[in-house]
């Protein structure tokens, strides 16, 4: 049932692996800082 509390069996169950496919540590679609560096637009 469930009770809004963190219990040991939720825990359990957060930590058991899925479907047997590792998680993805770090996953990105492009190579490197997608951040735009300039402040000025113009038209």
């Amino acid at each position: 049932p469930q009770t809004g509390e963190l219990d040991s069996e939720t825990l359990k169950a957060i930590r058991s692996p899925r479907c047997g496919v590792p998680d993805v540590g770090k996953f990105q679609t492009f190579e490197g800082d997608l951040k735009w560096h300039h402040h000025n637009i113009t038209y």
